[in-house]
């Protein structure tokens, strides 16, 4: 019962609050999404791309910016936030209790930087690390010609020049790729089915465009 109490304690501090806020909000995320899917609940917590801000940046969005931060676009969103949370929260916690114990400003902000770098650095090797290794194991190999010509369905709230993610079939396996709008083409938005046209900046991306067709692999790749 102490133990708990000093993590409750702990966790309150104003250097760990905010991460145990976010930690809080992606737990609250996966129950309600588990909820979802085992009760058939139509619910739609798609934070990849609803959560829109007035700051545009490369990446489109703040959240978009940041998705690729953590992941380089190789991972679903949701999942490396999910995983960076815990990472982030747990650092904070355990070294602030060992070696911040009278809550100084300066030893918390020194605690917090260090940690942001570990959790970023650790996440982004844990997220390609996965993502290599479900698309090897469902032999998928993302930003080459077998691709080309796949339509998928747009999963965030916009294609642009410079960021969005389609969701393509592969033998039942939703996949995910990180895409561009091709230049001139027509907008797309979120539910948009969107044809890759060919591989995008720096071999990363796929270039897309929008069309009225279902969504599908391209004949030599599908079974």
């Amino acid at each position: 019962m102490e133990q708990l109490q000093q993590i409750y304690t702990e966790a309150l501090r104003w250097y760990n609050l905010p991460f145990t806020a976010l930690l809080a909000l992606v737990l609250l995320y996966w129950v309600f999404s588990i909820i979802a899917g085992l009760f058939g609940a139509v619910i739609d917590f798609d934070m990849d791309a609803d959560l829109d801000t007035d700051v545009d940046t490369e990446g489109g969005t703040v959240l978009g910016k940041f998705s690729r931060v953590l992941s380089d676009g190789e991972a679903p969103f949701t999942v490396a936030l999910s995983f960076f949370a815990f990472l982030m929260w747990g650092m904070m916690m355990t070294l602030n209790h060992f070696f911040n114990p009278a809550s100084v400003w300066a030893i918390g902000m020194a605690i917090m930087a260090a940690s942001l770098a570990v959790a970023l650095f650790i996440t982004r090797a844990i997220m390609r690390f996965l993502s290599r290794l479900i698309r090897k194991i469902f032999g998928i190999t993302p930003q080459n010609e077998s691709f080309i010509d796949a339509i998928g369905v747009v999963i965030t709230s916009e294609v642009t020049e410079t960021f969005g993610q389609i969701e393509v079939y592969h033998d039942g396996v939703p996949c995910r790729f990180s895409v561009d709008l091709f230049p001139g083409s027509e907008p797309l938005i979120k539910g948009d089915y969107a044809k890759i046209v060919r591989k995008g900046r720096k071999g990363k991306t796929y270039l897309v465009v929008k069309t009225v067709e279902e969504p599908s692999l391209p004949k030599g790749n599908s079974k």
